[in-house]
């Protein structure tokens, strides 16, 4: 269960998503609940601001430490985003990483990293298939913080 004063915050490179996304969100009556952040990934300074500006969008949320992050975004940045993260105390103990598309076109130094680590995460890994491609496999893990 969320905490008090908890906001979903989701990025979206493309500005036409962003507005869309902000369209279905007021539709919905999740403005107080849910913050689109304009943008492209740049790893930290994406990282900081959302640890230090982004709350401000929904009136009283905090946005870290992030109680559960879903990553799917440039996977040669998986890992440099979880280090940094993990260094400016953005997750903490508890918190769940979702990580999509392992496998394809995959992410291996950040499943090595988190597997290699059992004193510092419980990771399982889902196994499927790409997204309408199913003769190509993939794996989705999800790591809490211990």
């Amino acid at each position: 269960m969320p905490s008090e004063g908890s906001v979903l915050v989701t990025v979206e490179t493309s500005a036409a998503n962003a507005s869309l996304a902000r369209q279905f969100i007021a539709h919905a009556g999740l403005t107080d609940k849910i913050s689109v952040i304009d943008g492209s990934v740049s790893g930290g300074e994406l990282l900081e601001y959302l640890k230090t500006e982004a709350s401000g969008e929904a009136e009283g949320a905090t946005v870290a430490p992030f109680d559960l992050a879903f990553i799917d975004h440039d996977k040669t940045a998986y890992l440099t985003d979880l280090k940094y993260m993990l260094k400016e105390s953005l997750v903490v103990k508890g918190s769940v990483l979702v990580a999509d598309n392992i496998l394809f076109p995959g992410a291996p130094d950040y499943r090595k990293f988190v597997k290699s680590q059992p004193e510092v995460f419980e990771t399982t890994e889902h196994f499927g298939h790409v997204e309408h491609l199913p003769f190509i496999k993939d794996c989705i893990t999800v790591s809490t913080m211990l």
